[in-house]
């Protein structure tokens, strides 16, 4: 799917045009494009050794 908004390019030809210019979605391998080469150990953070804060987990603190 493309789609395309635009403040700037207000004559719609030109924007389906600039829209169709934008390669397909299909049969992309997006995970090759943000995996890492080698698996990398990332430290937790915060008190209670978790990187998201209590209120995620539903905690009253």
């Amino acid at each position: 799917m493309r789609v395309g908004i635009s403040t700037e390019i207000l004559d719609p030809a030109a924007l389906l045009a600039r829209v169709q210019d934008v390669p397909r979605m299909e049969g992309s391998d997006l995970v090759a494009d943000v995996t890492l080469p080698q698996a990398e150990v990332i430290p937790a953070v915060g008190r209670s050794g978790s990187p998201w804060p209590p209120s995620i987990w539903g905690s009253r603190t």
